[in-house]
């Protein structure tokens, strides 16, 4: 790519469309390197079915590098260049205590137990914090598609059935 030109850039004719639809995450086994990234996202504002503003719960955000054996599968579905890195992007909502901290209490955090089991981090009486999930990996994760409708509107999104470690 030569020097970008804003000002060109923003006068310039199109006579292409866009796409308006997002081309879901292929669904079936992958297994990702490596974790890449993690981060905490804050919590969002939402109206209850009664109307009331509520603060949600942060969501933990994982950007899961795809091993290569697996990722041209991927890149042919999305029809990405053959050097083009392969991520998943996987967020859960994390269910806080009273208090403030990681709710470890029955049926809490399920997503992060099993993605913490599948990468032998949920050991009992072991120390642990989010940063030991940077880098972590291998891990074995299975997508499936969801269909959804909310408010009206009807998709359909990706999600993550099944995590597991990699042998």
């Amino acid at each position: 790519m030569g020097r970008f030109n804003a000002e060109e850039f923003l006068k310039a004719d199109y006579d292409e469309a866009l796409d308006t639809e997002r081309t879901l995450f292929p669904q079936g086994e992958c297994i990702g390197e490596s974790i890449e990234e993690m981060k905490i996202l804050p919590p969002k504002m939402f109206e209850a079915e009664d109307g009331t503003q509520q603060e949600g719960s942060p969501q933990l955000e994982l950007k899961i590098k795809i091993r290569d054996d697996h990722a041209q599968r991927i890149r042919d579905e999305l029809g990405y260049a053959a050097d083009r890195p392969v991520y998943f992007i996987f967020r859960t909502w994390l269910q806080i205590s009273e208090q403030g901290w990681l709710d470890f209490g029955p049926n809490k955090n399920l997503s992060l137990g099993q993605i913490r089991e599948a990468l032998g981090q949920n050991i009992p009486g072991q120390k642990w914090n989010f940063s030991h999930l940077k880098g972590a990996g291998p891990i074995a994760f299975t997508v499936k598609h969801r269909e959804w409708e909310k408010n009206g509107k009807k998709g359909t999104s990706e999600e993550v059935s099944r995590w597991a470690s990699v042998d």
